[in-house]
């Protein structure tokens, strides 16, 4: 036995009761208008919010936004046609020409502009940030108010990866001058269905 285990052996021996967490219980800010308050917010961290009528117009949407003909895209979504077929990428370097990846959230942050991604549902994570445009579709319905909320309806337990997404790349590292797309996606649009 090592003397990590040994030591640890004698603390479980020595420690006679278990101490329950404290309930603990946060307020966050609530919104009247959540969807504008989003949208707000998301439009001051860079991204671009455009609200949907029905899922059947985010292909319209997407071809108005980028029109061009040999645009690089690659979709999670089967109502929007891919022109890369995601089985056959080895590596997330192989998709270093991606122009456009189109995703699905599974929620949004109205207090922040942000929006939580499970990448587990798709191959290449780095499909995320080698684009040079992202766009995200989300359900209004799946708009929480503060980050306390969000915590509270995703499964950390059942969760391997995920992140936050707010807006396009950024950075104000070089003298604090913004710079938009450096180190990601120059645009992020989120379709509010």
């Amino acid at each position: 036995m090592s003397s990590r285990d040994s030591i640890l052996k004698n603390i479980r021996k020595n420690n006679k009761s278990e101490t329950a967490y404290p309930e603990i219980k946060i307020d966050g800010i609530s919104y009247d208008n959540i969807v504008d308050v989003f949208s707000e917010n998301l439009e001051l961290a860079g991204g671009k919010s455009i609200h949907v009528t029905s899922e059947q117009n985010c292909t319209n949407i997407i071809a108005d936004l980028f029109p061009a003909e040999n645009i690089t895209l690659l979709s999670f979504e089967e109502s929007i046609k891919s022109n890369i077929d995601i089985n056959k990428i080895q590596t997330g370097h192989a998709l270093k020409d991606l122009d456009l990846t189109v995703i699905r959230a599974e929620l949004g942050v109205a207090e922040n502009g942000a929006i939580w991604l499970n990448p587990e549902q798709f191959k290449h994570r780095a499909s995320l940030f080698i684009c040079q445009h992202l766009i995200i579709i989300l359900d209004k319905k799946k708009l929480v108010n503060n980050m306390h909320e969000a915590y509270e309806k995703i499964d950390f337990d059942k969760v391997e990866y995920g992140l936050f997404i707010s807006g396009p790349s950024k950075t104000a590292d070089i003298e604090q001058a913004l710079v938009i797309g450096a180190h990601g996606p120059r645009s992020c649009s989120v379709l509010l269905v």
